[in-house]
């Protein structure tokens, strides 16, 4: 009876219910196409990792001292300053620098250089360009006392006065000679009438005479006449001439002083500049002034000390340099997604930096320890903005790592492939 029993209760356990020999098969072929399913949505790209710099073309400029000295303070910390403006310069008692250039702008902006009623000081503290400035006063006063001395010029107008004289004697010459034309056909007619008269015997030989006499007379007078014209018509060129060579000599003349006056004015100003590019602080762009310490006036500064910095205002075009191992750096192609981690942001809670590779450079480079690498330019897709919309703030020192996506395939694809090199082995 308890064998009976054993096997019913056997048969009852080894017995398939109808319903999973109906439905089993269809669930496992749903399992399967499900897990194809995701395996083919589920991404399992290949990485080439890289280290990364954010960089700005417009980078962050550092304010190096070129000599030692007290600093004086132009600006505060933090002021937003202007590309060329002055921050502060190491303080010299020799040279009244703020004088100086403050004339040298007056003179160049507003054009004073030929104003004789602009007085330049000439008791200005200048030390080591206090040569150029003595050079530019002399030369200054060179140009006035030139543009003053009346002696050529007075004698230009004494020259055009000549000239005028000249044309109204010509003038007076050529009616002269005018008139003497007439009186010579007048006396022509008279010798023809007297040789008439006197081949008829109606007057003696010598009324003939002296009617030739007159006639010759005439004559002379109007050759005299033709003479002083051409005299006066050579006079009349030698003065112009003499006014042209004048008007020339004094042109040169003008030149040669303003030439010198601008050349020293050149020197002066290209001086002061040397002076304000070794011993002031300039702003080199357009940015935010920050002191890398508490400086104060009067405060002394060492030759190749760090004053401070100039942070860009605009900074649009920002990108990531990057280094990449030469091991697999054959797969890196240009266009390729790259994925960046930031250092001191962390991922799960700023999210990650978008771009692309846009440029590789051909020639590797070697480290220290023999090691090669190759240059990065990676393009930022979204700027400095994460992968979870947080704007990270630009600084010198932002770097990272990167995730160079060489090949984005699904993991159904990846499984493919292995199977493929499994076949080709």
């Amino acid at each position: 009876m308890n064998t009976d029993n054993s096997a019913n209760y056997k048969n009852l356990m080894l017995k398939k219910p109808k319903w999973f020999i109906q439905y089993g098969s269809g669930l496992m072929l749903l399992f399967l196409l499900v897990l194809l399913l995701m395996s083919y949505l589920i991404k399992y790209p290949e990485y080439i990792d890289a280290e990364i710099n954010v960089v700005s073309e417009d980078h962050i400029k550092r304010l190096i001292s070129k000599k030692s000295g007290n600093v004086k303070l132009l600006l505060d910390n933090g002021s937003l300053v202007k590309a060329g403006e002055e921050l502060a310069y190491i303080e010299n008692p020799t040279i009244q620098l703020k004088s100086l250039t403050n004339l040298i702008d007056s003179i160049s902006n507003q054009n004073l250089i030929e104003n004789p009623n602009f007085i330049l000081p000439d008791n200005i503290s200048l030390g080591e360009l206090e040569p150029y400035y003595i050079d530019f006063l002399k030369k200054r006063k060179d140009f006035f006392i030139f543009e003053n001395v009346a002696a050529k010029k007075n004698n230009k107008n004494n020259l055009h006065q000549s000239l005028l004289l000249n044309k109204q004697v010509k003038n007076n010459i050529l009616k002269e000679r005018e008139i003497s034309n007439q009186e010579l056909l007048v006396e022509r007619e008279k010798l023809t009438r007297a040789k008439n008269l006197q081949r008829e015997g109606i007057i003696s030989k010598s009324d003939l005479n002296k009617a030739e006499q007159d006639f010759l007379e005439f004559q002379k007078r109007l050759q005299n006449n033709i003479t002083t014209t051409s005299q006066v018509a050579v006079n009349e060129i030698e003065v112009s001439n003499n006014i042209n060579n004048l008007e020339y000599q004094i042109k040169e003349d003008e030149i040669k002083y303003r030439q010198e006056l601008e050349n020293s004015f050149s020197r002066l100003r290209s001086e002061v500049n040397n002076w304000k590019f070794n011993n002031s602080f300039i702003s080199p762009t357009n940015g935010k002034l920050v002191f890398n310490n508490n400086w104060s006036d009067g405060q002394f500064i060492s030759e190749s000390q760090e004053f401070g910095t100039i942070i860009p205002t605009n900074r649009n075009d920002i990108f990531c340099s990057g280094l990449m191992k030469s091991f697999q750096s054959g797969k890196v192609k240009k266009g390729q997604k790259v994925k960046i981690y930031l250092d001191g942001f962390n991922f799960e809670e700023y999210g990650i930096l978008e771009g692309s590779v846009d440029e590789i450079y051909p020639i590797p480079e070697r480290s220290k320890d023999g090691k090669y690498f190759y240059k990065l330019k990676i393009k930022l897709t979204h700027g400095l903005v994460t992968s979870l919309n947080k704007k990270i703030p630009y600084t010198p020192d932002l770097n990272g790592n990167a995730k160079i996506v060489t090949m984005d395939i699904s993991l159904l694809e990846r499984l493919f492939l292995k199977i493929v090199k499994a076949v080709d082995n």
